[in-house]
């Protein structure tokens, strides 16, 4: 369940997760939503805790990923929805451009891994936004993969991520609730030190290398993506 975090947990998570490097990229391509979507005002920080609760909930029932991720924007909208009184006070657009937001931000996870497995959850990501919000969700994502944003965090990212998913230690309770930040920091530093000596495994060549398989069978709007 979505949950909205007041100005003291916002500051816990950016002193916490500060030299994460998916908190560092969600801050940087997140904050203007922030701004640009008033009604909704999600910020980066529930951004972020909703991408690591995802993240973790995959990792503790993996048989259970395709059907998670199919059921993410119905959950999220609903969520969010309920979290925002009065109902119908903010509009179903923002709606849609904050669950858009949340999931572009997984699928990108899932894409900077560069695992098959991992690439087949990006693909089932882009047609659940496909059929909730129609073309318009591939602004989102395209904005917050734009080259500038994939050239600074792509290899770092799918290094920590890499470690992050393969360690034995979650940064979200059973809840999807972040932990305290100096536990957030510990289990940080653990990850950060596998992290540090992970090797890269990225090609140089194209933002999406790794994503050429995506051909033949899907719609003609996923053949399509500029990605």
């Amino acid at each position: 369940m979505i949950q909205r975090l007041n100005q003291r947990q916002k500051a816990d998570i950016r002193r916490g997760f500060r030299e994460n490097p998916l908190y560092q990229y969600l801050n940087e391509v997140c904050k203007p939503y922030e701004s640009e979507l008033p009604g909704l005002r999600l910020s980066p920080e529930e951004v972020f805790q909703e991408v690591v609760a995802a993240v973790d909930e995959m990792r503790r029932v993996p048989r259970q990923r395709e059907q998670l991720c199919t059921e993410l924007w119905e959950r999220l909208y609903c969520d969010l929805q309920a979290l925002m009184p009065p109902v119908g006070e903010v509009p179903r657009q923002e709606l849609q451009e904050g669950v858009s937001l949340i999931l572009s931000a997984l699928s990108f996870c899932a894409t900077v891994m560069g695992k098959p497995d991992a690439y087949d959850l990006m693909t089932l990501l882009f047609i659940v936004m496909e059929q909730h919000y129609p073309r318009h969700w591939q602004f989102v994502h395209e904005r917050i993969t734009n080259d500038a944003a994939c050239n600074r965090w792509m290899e770092p990212l799918g290094r920590w991520l890499t470690a992050y998913v393969e360690g034995n230690t979650f940064l979200t309770n059973g809840y999807g609730e972040l932990g305290e930040a100096q536990a957030g920091r510990a289990d940080e530093a653990r990850t950060l030190n596998i992290y540090n000596n992970a090797p890269s495994h990225f090609y140089n060549e194209s933002k999406f290398e790794n994503t050429r398989y995506i051909t033949g069978s899907e719609p003609k709007w996923l053949q399509n993506l500029n990605i």
